[in-house]
């Protein structure tokens, strides 16, 4: 984290805590703010686990949110230790591992997820970035832009992919980069250049849909 971001979850944590005194079971950060890669438009996103949640506790966060700097850039996940416990172990692979700590240990929560789960997130991705590449080239409007922004989630199943072969969680793309080759490669370097999707035409278009596709297949089939 950079010493702006510190300085900024160090005023949510003194805010959340008065808000929920001796309920905060968790609260940390993701996204490009905890790696340190963000950029003027990058969102905030906020862990934050109590011991339980309801509707009353939902409308006070809210209503604390709103009194937040950069409010418009929060986003995030809150819950209840019961819910968070009884998440679908798949999608709490990269939710473990793409969270920072600021107030709590996640693995007090939940079991640390391991290689079956990383494999479960990587299947379930692949199907449905398979299904909305699919419709998108048949179906959609605006094919280019759709596509760039399905090139932005083939960014996790990369890193899962690369968990399951290496048992490293690679959580920077520097890191990820140095990490991947082959077809791999190829598409983390359309992830990171996802501009020039959006204005891929003709021939390039239609082989950015086809290796995507063709790559979520093969995903979906590996044990």
């Amino acid at each position: 984290m950079t010493e702006q971001t510190k300085q900024w979850c160090g005023a949510f944590q003194r805010a959340i805590l008065e808000l929920f005194p001796g309920r905060v079971a968790f609260l940390g950060i993701q996204g490009s703010h905890r790696r340190g890669e963000e950029t003027e438009q990058s969102d905030i996103d906020m862990v934050v686990i109590l011991d339980e949640l309801g509707a009353e506790d939902l409308r006070a966060y809210r209503q604390m949110v709103e009194k937040m700097p950069e409010r418009e850039k929060m986003c995030g996940f809150v819950s209840g230790r019961s819910e968070l416990a009884h998440w679908p172990r798949a999608d709490l692979f990269q939710f473990y591992y793409d969270t920072q700590p600021i107030l709590g240990d996640l693995c007090e929560l939940f079991p640390k997820p391991g290689r079956e789960e990383a494999q479960e997130a990587l299947k379930i991705g692949a199907a449905n970035l398979y299904h909305a590449a699919c419709h998108c080239y048949l179906f959609e409007e605006g094919k280019a832009q759709t596509l760039a922004m399905l090139y932005k989630g083939a960014f996790f199943l990369l890193q899962a992919d690369a968990f399951c072969r290496d048992q490293v969680y690679y959580d920077s793309k520097q890191t990820l980069a140095q990490a991947l080759s082959g077809e791999e490669a190829w598409l983390f370097g359309r992830c990171m250049n996802r501009e020039a999707i959006a204005d891929a035409q003709g021939q390039e278009l239609e082989e950015l849909f086809m290796r995507l596709i063709a790559w979520c297949a093969k995903k979906m089939a590996e044990r």
